[in-house]
């Protein structure tokens, strides 16, 4: 007769308890950038700059834009300085101003110069 055999035990792999936490990933939080405060005359400069801009004249957003800037120099200044640049077909400029361009505002500008043939 032939006796069954016994198998080998397997090592067996140590378990996590059951009450462990999962590792947590270190990840920054997401700050919520507060809007520039700006005088009143200024907000008006800039969205008069962006209408213009919209409607294609350049001069007229180029004007709005520097009074502005007398006022108060703001990114959303930069911003629209520099598209109004892209819209010219400006490369110089467009880039010179670029580097002042607030890092919020960098996806929206590169996307709007693209359709200049503009790369920044």
């Amino acid at each position: 007769m032939n006796k069954p055999v016994d198998p080998e035990p397997q090592p067996t792999q140590p378990t996590e308890p059951e009450n462990s936490t999962q590792p947590t990933v270190n990840t920054k939080p997401k700050t919520r950038v507060a809007p520039e405060s700006m005088p009143d005359s200024v907000r008006e400069d800039l969205a008069a700059a962006q209408k213009a801009l919209d409607a294609s004249n350049t001069e007229e957003a180029l004007r709005h834009i520097r009074r502005s800037q007398r006022t108060k120099i703001t990114g959303l200044s930069f911003s629209l300085l520099t598209r109004v640049y892209c819209q010219q077909h400006d490369l110089a400029n467009s880039r010179a101003n670029w580097t002042r361009v607030p890092a919020t505002e960098r996806p929206r500008v590169r996307q709007y110069c693209s359709q200049y043939d503009i790369d920044l």
